[in-house]
């Protein structure tokens, strides 16, 4: 309700401190959430090392979107070093699950 202002005033600093919480529990949609936070600074400072490694956690737990992410992240060097071979690894796996918007980035790098 805080992320968007639904039913009460937009606190984004209090949506990330409950995302939080529910991410600290293995909640993989608030790991997503979190992850997006930190890349976008959306409540709290900009932080894609941070934004990595919430998308890591939920990747791992077998979310395409997040795996999809990883493998942006990997492509481009965001927080971490450039790693081709792992961002295809990640795209495969969201692929494998549906995600055509991984399929084509994968397609990309293979080209």
């Amino acid at each position: 309700m805080y992320l968007k202002g639904t039913g009460v005033t937009q606190n984004l600093e209090e949506a990330y401190m409950w995302f939080r919480k529910a991410a600290d529990r293995n909640h993989v949609k608030a790991q997503m959430t979190v992850a997006y936070m930190f890349g976008k600074g959306q409540g709290v400072s900009r932080d894609d090392v941070e934004a990595y490694h919430w998308y890591r956690k939920a990747a791992e737990a077998g979310d395409p979107y997040a795996q999809y992410n990883l493998g942006l992240i990997y492509s481009k060097g965001r927080g971490i070093k450039s790693n081709i071979i792992e961002a295809k690894k990640w795209y495969k796996k969201s692929g494998d699950q549906g995600n055509t918007k991984a399929l084509e980035a994968l397609q990309r790098l293979e080209g």
